[in-house]
């Protein structure tokens, strides 16, 4: 093994909040890549939804209304 440690590279003064400081910014960075591709999925699918026709935005629902049980409606 050398005879400094890992931290010192080299100087008196111990790096190690440089070392903390290039963690920091990578996870920085990982994070603003998981951001602009989630803004890049939304923008994909809002470019999809613009070139559908309208009549598929006004179609009715796929699933039947909710019923409370016993028979009785929800919104009574």
């Amino acid at each position: 093994m050398s005879e400094q440690e890992w931290y010192l590279e080299g100087r008196q003064k111990p790096s190690l909040r440089a070392w903390a400081f290039s963690q920091m910014a990578l996870g920085a960075a990982y994070a603003g890549c998981v951001l602009v591709a989630i803004m890049a999925f939304m923008m994909i699918l809002y470019a999809v939804g613009t070139i559908l026709p309208e009549a598929s935005k006004e179609a009715p629902a796929p699933m039947p209304p909710i019923e409370a049980p016993f028979g009785r409606q929800a919104d009574q």
